[in-house]
């Protein structure tokens, strides 16, 4: 088994929906919807008296780069029911690329 074959069955185990990650549903500009496996953070950050900054969220998703092979910021994301725009990708080099997401 090469390297590449022993991460891609990481991955799997990684992103599967029985351990960490949850179907979404992954939108490619101009494509049809499909469900794919993703882990899904959206990390919040509150309100610092100090600084006065703002609470916020940053919603992403981790997902195998087969899933979502030509990507582009049009893409949209579904998670439950709230349906996300990709305004970044950030490829990992590994085979996973992590989507960010914005409500807007």
């Amino acid at each position: 088994m090469t390297l590449l074959d022993q991460m891609e069955t990481d991955f799997d185990a990684l992103i599967n929906t029985g351990d960490f990650a949850q179907s979404v549903v992954y939108t490619p500009s101009g494509g049809p919807a499909k469900p794919i496996d993703a882990i899904f953070d959206d990390e919040f950050s509150g309100l610092n008296t100090q600084t006065g900054q703002m609470e916020t969220s940053k919603p992403q998703v981790m997902v195998r780069d087969s899933d979502v092979a030509g990507v582009t910021k049009k893409a949209t994301v579904t998670v439950g029911v709230i349906v996300y725009k990709v305004i970044g990708i950030n490829p990992d080099g590994t085979g996973l690329t992590t989507l960010i997401l914005s409500k807007d």
